[in-house]
């Protein structure tokens, strides 16, 4: 047998952690309350007869062996496991407000697909308890199609003049050219502007370069507002501007300084947030708040193809109300890119939802705990 001690935040990462280390069939002996959050201690290769064998010795000899039961260590293991199955039990019922088996099997579907608490909440609470699980996720899904904001007018392609902000690595100048040569392909070279402001990074611009080389189209470099306002001008008679900016974290001194610069004194700049789906939920929200959601008209969702659970970005765009117009699932220019839709991001949802139902979401626990609404195990 091996045993280790887990200490995490909260129950749901130490039994992260215990999944990690010793896969799905390792076994509780204890857990409790510590300064860092949690600490559980769990065991591999456990051999259940020890306890079996304790409990026959205990019921055939109660005189002799009641005040060494009382204090023995595998009592106090199967009061700790069942002390944990009671924790379990409240955190689902306080997080979902529910007793119900069906609402909290939909609860720990949703949290393994990303979702925030608060949207799966949300979504559970008007859910008849009643319904089969399947029936019940199709309608958590109908629900999701009416509160994803889609911006389905004044597309970008159509003409204006954007800006693309976000953090570093979500695919800003990719998904600007991709764009770009949507827009070349209906309306021509001559009607497009590029504009990048990435002085922080040379391969950036070197990027962008060689995007507008094969598109035709000549890159102005911005360094500060008054070269920008000076590009701009020059391409007044263009259609379509696209302003690439530099990558920088939600929590950067620089972004609001950024944001005030594109949105308050060029009042004709429209800034689109680009937000990769392999995010979690949190990240999303810090970058939706550190771009001040306010100021952002729309965004893209950029690495959908690389993404086995989108529901983070699904609760930050319901949460937030920040309306989504392109969805990227690749690196080809222009290929890997679309108008965005409730029924894709849906559709893909759906996808996610069935592959976890098939590698075993649903299963992997006791057919008792399933119906109990008590299984949990999160990847």
């Amino acid at each position: 047998m091996k045993l280790k001690r887990f200490v995490g935040t909260d129950t749901r990462d130490a039994m992260q952690q215990i999944k990690a280390t010793f896969g799905p069939d390792a076994v509780i002996l204890s857990s409790h309350q510590v300064d860092e959050g949690i600490e559980i201690v769990a065991a591999i290769d456990f051999d259940e007869t020890i306890l079996s064998a304790k409990a026959a010795v205990a019921e055939m000899a109660p005189d002799m062996s009641k005040k060494e039961t009382a204090f023995s260590p595998f009592e106090e293991m199967r009061q700790e496991i069942t002390t944990l199955r009671g924790m379990l039990e409240a955190q689902l019922r306080t997080s979902l407000g529910s007793n119900e088996p069906l609402h909290r099997v939909m609860m720990q579907t949703l949290i393994e697909l990303g979702m925030s608490q608060t949207t799966a909440t949300s979504l559970i609470n008007r859910i008849n308890p009643q319904l089969s699980q399947q029936r019940a996720l199709d309608t958590i899904m109908n629900q999701l199609a009416e509160a994803i904001p889609v911006r389905e007018f004044c597309r970008i392609e159509e003409g204006g003049i954007y800006a693309f902000v976000g953090p570093t690595g979500v695919g800003k100048t990719t998904t600007l050219a991709k764009i770009a040569a949507r827009f070349v392909l209906r309306f021509g070279a001559q009607n497009l502007g590029l504009i990048t402001m990435d002085t922080y990074r040379i391969a950036a611009q070197e990027q962008l370069m060689v995007y507008g080389k094969i598109l035709g189209v000549n890159v102005a470099v911005a360094e500060d507002e008054v070269s920008l306002t000076r590009a701009i001008r020059q391409l007044s008679d263009k259609k379509l501007i696209l302003i690439d900016t530099a990558g920088m974290s939600p929590s950067d001194a620089r972004v609001p300084g950024q944001m005030d610069m594109l949105t308050a004194q060029l009042q004709s700049i429209s800034t689109v947030l680009v937000l990769p789906a392999t995010s979690h939920y949190a990240a999303l929200m810090e970058a939706i708040k550190g771009y001040q959601v306010s100021e952002l008209q729309q965004c893209v969702i950029t690495k959908l193809d690389e993404s086995k659970a989108i529901g983070g970005v699904v609760s930050a765009l319901v949460e937030t109300g920040l309306s989504v117009s392109y969805l990227t699932d690749g690196q080809r220019v222009p290929e890997d890119i679309k108008l965005a839709t409730k029924y894709q991001i849906v559709e893909q949802l759906s996808k996610q939802a069935l592959h976890l139902k098939t590698v075993g979401a649903f299963s992997r626990g006791t057919k008792q705990d399933v119906a109990r609404g008590l299984y949990v195990d999160s990847e």
